[in-house]
């Protein structure tokens, strides 16, 4: 597997002291904060000033985008709720398919949602409609963060502080970055790959350099 570069162009604080995963809509970044009980916040991406969020029941974890809706992870419960952005009010339930044991990060590629396993090390591609596996990928014995573009998975592990691109069809390992801190979330928003370092509490832009 190819190995490539990662300089870091922007960062600033997580608003709480246990930061989740990694979401983006439109320019800005939405992201899980564990504290409190459990909210999911939007964040202006230029400051990572707080401008608006709301609260969730149950161990929040994976959050993603649909173009829609956001979808969140519940990992205590082991279900998928999705919300409406601008109110947070809860619009629908899906439970995870049995074989998923320790619910991570989460993505969507335009059709399907990507569900990471971090204990199992595998990326499950979920129906939106009624939650059933489309298609498994072997990873890392330990991913996090995933996200989704063009027909690719990046994907965050953060015992080897690593991020990965890999294809979403063959599940082959294309290229992969070394990140300063620990890697757990991570979104895309415009050029950039965005990812939350849990270890410093940091929320970092990235520009990947060949």
């Amino acid at each position: 597997m190819e190995s490539g570069r990662a300089e870091i162009i922007r960062s600033f604080s997580t608003p709480g002291e246990t930061p989740g995963d990694l979401a983006s809509r439109s320019d800005s970044l939405w992201h899980v904060d564990h504290d409190n009980g459990g909210r999911i916040l939007c964040l202006d991406r230029i400051t990572g000033r707080v401008l608006h969020g709301f609260k969730v029941e149950g161990e929040a974890e994976g959050l993603t985008f649909d173009g829609n809706c956001l979808w969140q992870v519940d990992r205590r419960t082991k279900v998928l709720c999705r919300f409406d952005p601008k109110g947070g009010e809860m619009l629908g339930r899906l439970p995870l398919p049995e074989p998923i044991k320790f619910a991570g990060g989460l993505g969507f590629d335009g059709s399907q949602l990507w569900q990471a396993d971090s204990e199992e090390g595998k990326l499950y591609a979920l129906d939106c409609h009624d939650g059933r596996v489309q298609q498994i990928i072997e990873v890392d014995a330990y991913v996090c963060g995933v996200a989704c573009q063009q027909g690719k998975l990046y994907v965050t592990e953060p015992a080897s502080k690593r991020l990965a691109i890999v294809d979403a069809e063959t599940g082959k390992q294309l290229k992969s970055f070394e990140l300063p801190g620990t890697p757990t979330g991570v979104a895309l928003l415009g050029d950039s790959v965005w990812y939350v370092d849990s270890s410093l509490r940091q929320i970092c832009e990235l520009r990947l350099l060949n």
